[in-house]
Order: structure tokens, then C-alpha cells, then sequence
């Protein structure tokens, strides 16, 4: 089995881009009040729901 690795970097106010091997990129918000882009659970349960 391939092992994937993703990369996630820190782009300042509480928000992170992480970047798939394949170039994809998706914003991570972790502050609650904002609510600007998913949070790190909400991806998380939105991967469970699509398995």
C-alpha cells in the first residue's frame, strides 16, 4: 500500500490550508465564531459520511 501524505500550513488568524498529494487545496477554520470555512470535525465527519 502507497503511503499519502497531505501538508498543512498555518496561514495566520486561526486558519490552516491543507494541501492533498494531488494539489487539492482545502481551508481549515478553527475559530468557532467565525465560522468562515470547516473545522478540523467537521471534515473529519464529512470524510466518514462519504466512505
Amino acid at each position: 500500500m502507497n503511503e499519502m501524505k497531505a501538508t498543512v500550513v498555518y496561514a495566520g488568524a486561526d486558519l490552516f490550508v491543507g494541501i492533498s498529494p494531488g494539489g487539492h487545496a482545502q481551508v481549515l477554520d478553527t475559530n468557532h465564531e467565525r465560522s468562515s470555512a470547516a473545522t478540523p470535525v467537521e471534515l473529519l465527519l464529512r470524510l466518514r459520511i462519504t466512505e
